[in-house]
C-alpha cells in the first residue's frame, strides 16, 4: 500500500470550500435561476387553465433551468480549488491526489472493484426500496431524464453523471475532505517517540493508524450521504459507496480509480434510468 501523503491545508480551507460548493455556489445559481425563468413563470400561472397544468410546467421549467446551470457551479469550484491550491499555495498535483505510479493498474484496480461491488449496492439498493415501500426520490438529474427524453438531454445529463460529478465530489470528498480528517486524526494519536516504540507497542501503532483510517473515510461517507438526504432511501446505498471509493483512494492515494468507479456508478444509473 502506498503510504498516505499528508495534506498541506488546514480546517479553515476545507469548510471553506464545504460552505463554497455545497451551499453558497448553488444558492448564488439558484437565486439566477428564479431571476431568470421568474417573468416566465408569472406568465405561465396567468394563463394557465388549471393549478395542475402550471404546477407540471413550473417543476418543468425548474428542474431544466437548474441542470442547465448545473455544471456552472461544479466548474467554477473545481477550477477555483486547483488553481488555489497549484498557484498560489505551491501545492504539486500529487498533493491534489492527481498522481499514479502506475495508470493501468489504478483504473484496472477501480475496474475490478466496480465490477465486484456494484451487484451488492444495486442489490441493497433495491432491497431498500421494497422494505420502505418506497422508491428512490429522484434527484435533480434524474428528474431532468424522467421529463426529457431526447438524445441531446441524454448526452448533456450523462456528461454531468459520468464526467463533471465524479471529478468534482471526488476531489472534495476523497482528497480534500478525507485527506484532512486523515491529518487531524493522526495528529491527535501520533507520537513523536513512536520510531522507538518495540515490537509489540508498535502493532498497536499500526493498528491506531487503520482506526484513524477507517474513522476518515466513515466521517466523509457520512457526510457524502448525508448531502443527499433528498434522494432517500438512497443515502444509505451511497454511505457504502462512499466507503468504497475511500478505500480505493487510501489504498492507491490516487484520484483516477476513484473517479473511474464513480463514473461507471453513475453511468449504470443513468443507463437503467433511461431504459425504463
Amino acid at each position: 500500500m502506498i503510504p498516505f501523503r499528508p495534506v498541506p491545508w488546514g480546517a479553515w480551507f476545507t469548510v471553506f470550500w464545504l460552505l463554497m460548493s455545497c451551499l453558497i455556489l448553488p444558492l448564488l445559481v439558484g437565486v439566477g435561476i428564479v431571476y431568470v425563468i421568474g417573468p416566465d413563470l408569472d406568465l405561465a400561472q396567468s394563463t394557465s387553465r388549471s393549478p395542475v397544468e402550471f404546477a407540471i410546467y413550473a417543476e418543468k421549467a425548474i428542474v431544466n433551468a437548474t441542470v442547465y446551470a448545473l455544471p456552472i457551479p461544479l466548474v467554477l469550484s473545481f477550477l477555483a480549488v486547483m488553481y488555489w491550491r497549484l498557484r498560489y499555495s505551491g501545492d504539486r498535483l500529487a498533493d491534489l491526489g492527481w498522481q499514479s505510479k502506475n495508470v493501468a493498474r489504478d483504473f484496472l484496480f477501480g475496474l475490478l472493484m466496480f465490477a465486484i461491488t456494484y451487484p451488492g449496492l444495486h442489490g441493497l439498493q433495491t432491497a431498500l426500496e421494497l422494505i420502505s415501500g418506497d422508491s428512490v426520490r429522484p434527484g435533480m438529474v434524474e428528474k431532468f431524464l424522467i421529463l426529457n427524453n431526447d438524445t441531446f438531454d441524454v448526452i448533456y445529463c450523462g456528461m454531468i453523471a459520468v464526467v463533471l460529478a465524479p471529478l468534482w465530489e471526488e476531489l472534495f470528498f476523497r482528497r480534500i475532505l478525507q485527506g484532512w480528517l486523515m491529518k487531524v486524526l493522526k495528529r491527535k494519536t501520533s507520537s513523536p517517540e513512536s520510531k522507538d516504540e518495540p515490537e509489540g507497542e508498535r502493532l498497536d501503532l499500526d493498528r491506531t493508524d487503520q482506526v484513524e483510517t477507517f474513522g476518515a473515510i466513515m466521517i466523509t461517507s457520512l457526510i457524502f450521504a448525508g448531502l443527499h438526504y433528498d434522494q432517500w432511501p438512497g443515502p444509505i446505498t451511497l454511505f457504502f459507496f462512499s466507503i468504497i471509493t475511500g478505500y480505493l483512494f487510501h489504498r492507491t492515494q490516487s484520484l483516477l480509480p476513484c473517479i473511474l468507479y464513480h463514473a461507471c456508478f453513475n453511468l449504470a444509473a443513468v443507463l437503467l434510468l433511461t431504459a425504463w
